[in-house]
């Protein structure tokens, strides 16, 4: 890992610490590239209240792309997979 990922990877650790559960539920859906119209049909709200969460996580996680994105969910708003027996 590059010094310059470490640190960026250092500040999203930090900020992601006050994320509320509704905050981590939309960063896992968002990571996975779910449209704001979609999410707001799972929540049952409007597409623009989900946009403006969207640009506020990535604002507050100095998030850039969807690839960083998908990464701080991985990190942030992490959810064990079901177990298949």
């Amino acid at each position: 890992m590059k010094a310059s990922e470490a640190n960026v990877r250092q500040r999203t650790m930090r900020r992601g610490d006050s994320l509320s559960p509704q905050q981590k539920k939309l960063l896992r859906r968002f990571a996975k590239g779910k449209t704001d119209e979609k999410i707001a049909q799972e929540f049952r709200c409007r597409a623009h209240l989900i946009a403006a969460q969207r640009q506020t996580l990535m604002e507050m996680l100095e998030i850039r792309s969807q690839e960083q994105l998908a990464a701080a969910a991985q990190q942030l708003a992490y959810w064990p997979r079901a177990h298949r027996r």
